[in-house]
């Protein structure tokens, strides 16, 4: 089972948002957008969603806060808390598998002695939780759920059809649905939620008395998680705590009790370590410490490695994030199984660029059993080209394009959108400052080294994305360098540079009014040989004249690129270049292209390659 949309009403800034994790691909989903546009506020939504909890249940909505700490007031809109007597919703579908239906089906053998059978269970479920509020002030709490089967009893012949549980009623088919309903909670995957301040690892944590302290409460969990890992007769309460507390005769258990989850810990942690970063970690430990201050008891991660030890606070912040990640990704609170949605709240904060690549290397290794990610981010380096159908961009009417602006902030303004990426820039081409780090992420530019190649040299970013998809990515071809210039008039410094090195290189021109003018120039300029001056019309003159670079595509090419990236908004030219960078950035020869577009990049590899070996 796995969620596959979420619904979000009223909640905060969010007016009705969805969160639609399909197509899931990786199982991996990105929000992007700038600071306070609002991307927390949706993963605390979605993260608020508890199909367990009942009506006027104290139990808090997220999953890491504790209840006596969480006022269901302060999810009223803020522009709305005058007079607010709505509903904050929030609704989950979930799809389920044939197993999870045969595992179903087959539980009622245990609903009033088996003599009800059921089929045709539905695919998948709706779950809506609503906290209703009058005049400002929150009152209760009401489940919906939604789904279909038919049901009959063994001892009669004809199914009833198309039963829809929906609320609470006590017909005898919803009596069947409220079991079915609680088999289904059996197997919801758990919502793990990592806010940022999570990975702000206390040195020592408090494992008793920490009911005010919700940070230390949080690691204390994970540390009750570890134990049961590691034995599952452990418990931290009588084998730590008590021991700790207790006689100096107790010492020597505890202590054993600190190895064995240590061992465990240390195994468990580098295992995964070494799926997502290089290195030998084999000399390394992390070792549990204890210590009792005023009757209150301690624990303490320190790292051991060879003969030195540390503490965690001595070492980088990166090593301690990734650290309380695995540690929380493995033990977190209840969290340590298969099936979960994993919600990760700016997990880049405190990690260099190499390391933020690591860990987005490392999802997929952490959704292979089927769970999946909800992630926020701004950097560029937690962009991955392969899940842009997966991106969502967030915005907030209250904030301008650079940020969070204090000035001119009005909380009636605060309308949280969260639109999928190609359909964001499809409408807003020209707000490329809430997409930037898609932009700065799919921004390939050549090396100063590809200079000492034989090169191609292209007129403008378009070209050179087309044929440098095209040569390199569909035709393997990688024996030249395809350089883009600034325009026409870019070609001027580069051109010298390649002359006075002697390397082997050719300008190509689109063929178009403004390239064969270029082309003359430049042969003018630089007393170049017709050979290495090109139009498109001159490598393919039955095909190119007068045209530029997308006419390489054929009309079936172009239809593939609009459906791939959206009907609407920017123009045709736009849209090209756009799928060219996305393309080239996943370094992907999957693309339907046509037999024309193939034949005209082999046509045009065929011409350079012939001419730049003539002028080596």
């Amino acid at each position: 089972m796995k969620f596959i949309k979420f619904v979000i009403k009223n909640y905060k800034g969010i007016e009705n948002i969805t969160i639609d994790l399909t197509p899931s691909g990786a199982g991996i989903f990105s929000l992007i957008g700038l600071n306070e546009s609002g991307k927390t506020s949706i993963l605390e939504a979605i993260s608020s969603f508890n199909p367990h909890l009942q009506d006027n249940d104290e139990e808090a909505l997220y999953s890491n806060h504790e209840a006596k700490k969480f006022d269901p007031n302060k999810l009223i809109p803020k522009h709305k808390k005058s007079n607010f007597s709505e509903d904050i919703r929030i609704e989950a579908t979930l799809e389920l598998n044939d197993d999870d239906k045969e595992r179903i089906i087959r539980s009622m053998e245990n609903f009033q002695d088996g003599n009800y059978e059921i089929k045709n269970l539905s695919d998948t479920i709706l779950i809506i939780q609503e906290r209703k509020y009058e005049d400002s002030i929150y009152s209760t709490l009401v489940n919906r759920v939604g789904y279909n089967y038919d049901y009959k009893s063994k001892r009669v012949r004809k199914w009833t059809a198309n039963q829809q549980l929906f609320g609470n009623t006590k017909e005898l088919s919803n009596e069947i649905g409220n079991f079915i309903y609680n088999e289904i909670k059996k197997i919801i995957p758990k919502i793990a939620y990592y806010p940022t301040f999570i990975f702000n690892q206390p040195e020592n944590i408090k494992i008793t008395d920490n009911e005010d302290e919700p940070i230390h409460k949080i690691y204390t969990k994970a540390i009750e998680n570890l134990a049961k890992s590691t034995n599952a007769t452990l418990d931290i309460q009588k084998h730590i705590i008590d021991r700790a507390l207790g006689s100096k005769d107790n010492e020597e258990a505890l202590q054993a009790t600190l190895d064995q989850m240590s061992g465990h810990l240390t195994e468990t942690i580098f295992q995964q370590w070494t799926k997502i970063l290089t290195g030998d970690f084999s000399n390394r430990e992390i070792i549990l410490k204890h210590e009792v201050k005023n009757e209150d008891v301690y624990i303490r991660f320190i790292l051991k490695q060879g003969s030195d030890r540390y503490n965690f606070s001595e070492r980088s912040l990166g090593f301690r994030w990734f650290f309380s990640f695995l540690l929380f990704t493995l033990y977190g609170s209840k969290y340590s199984e298969k099936n979960t949605l994993f919600i990760l709240d700016e997990p880049a904060s405190y990690l260099h660029a190499q390391a933020q690549q690591a860990l987005l290397e490392s999802f997929p290794k952490i959704t292979e059993d089927g769970s999946q990610i909800i992630y926020s981010t701004h950097s560029h380096y937690l962009i991955n080209p392969h899940w842009l159908d997966q991106a969502y961009i967030i915005s907030n009417n209250a904030i301008n394009s650079y940020g969070f602006d204090d000035k001119n902030f009005k909380p009636e303004n605060t309308i949280i959108s969260a639109i999928k990426y190609r359909k964001y820039v499809n409408d807003n081409p020209t707000k490329t400052t809430y997409f930037q780090p898609i932009l700065d992420r799919l921004n390939i530019t050549s090396s100063k080294l590809d200079l000492v190649r034989p090169s191609i040299l292209t007129e403008g970013k378009s070209d050179y994305l087309i044929l440098e998809y095209g040569i390199k990515v569909l035709l393997g071809k990688d024996d030249m360098s395809i350089i883009p210039m600034s325009g026409a008039h870019g070609f001027n410094g580069v051109i010298g540079l390649l002359k006075g090195w002697g390397i082997p290189f050719i300008a190509c021109f689109d063929a178009d009014k403004a390239g064969i003018r270029a082309k003359k120039n430049l042969i003018e300029q630089y007393f170049l040989n017709e050979e290495r001056v090109l139009t498109l019309e001159d490598i393919l003159p039955n095909s190119m004249k007068g045209c530029e670079i997308s006419s390489l595509l054929s009309e079936e090419d172009k239809k593939m690129i609009k459906e791939y990236i959206g009907e609407e908004g920017k123009d045709e030219k736009s849209k090209i270049q756009l799928f060219f960078s996305e393309a080239l950035a996943q370094n992907s020869n999957s693309f339907p292209f046509s037999e024309i577009f193939k034949k005209n990049i082999e046509a045009i590899y065929d011409c350079f390659y012939e001419k730049l070996n003539k002028q080596a």
